[in-house]
């Protein structure tokens, strides 16, 4: 499918952010990342999505060097690449690093806490865990 895929972008008159970010993402589900960078250097324009399809692809491969060097390069960073970034660092029980990046968040969503909860439990430290989550409770619900 892939395959077809590629040809149907290789024919295309126009091509856009939306369509060179469809053949990137395809290529990282199909678990060909170097297909998938190659794709992704190559884009004439790039926007969050298409770093953030990128920098998921390089976390789930294992690469994490590699996700927080293209992380750093992000023109613009949203909620969602840094929650990817976390997310990805406490799956890997990277926590400080995780944490590192939760804490210079300008702005963190339910989603980003959650992650970040979730790290700390799964990796054994569940009293970091507690507290963080009585902060989300005032920080979320917050008047």
């Amino acid at each position: 499918m892939i395959v077809e895929s590629r040809r149907v972008f290789d024919t295309m008159p126009d091509r856009n952010v939306v369509s060179w970010t469809s053949m990137v993402r395809g290529n990282v589900q199909m678990g060909m990342l170097e297909e998938a960078e190659a794709l992704f250097w190559q884009m004439p324009d790039k926007n969050v999505v298409s770093w953030t399809v990128m920098l998921g692809g390089l976390l789930q491969s294992g690469h994490f060097e590699d996700a927080r060097d293209m992380f750093d390069m992000m023109p613009v960073k949203d909620v969602v690449a840094y929650t990817i970034m976390v997310s990805g660092y406490c799956e890997e029980g990277r926590l400080d690093e995780a944490r590192e990046l939760f804490d210079e968040m300008p702005k963190r969503n339910v989603v980003t806490w959650t992650s970040m909860v979730a790290g700390y439990t799964r990796n054994g430290r569940v009293d970091v865990a507690r507290k963080l989550f009585e902060v989300i409770g005032a920080v979320i619900l917050r008047p």
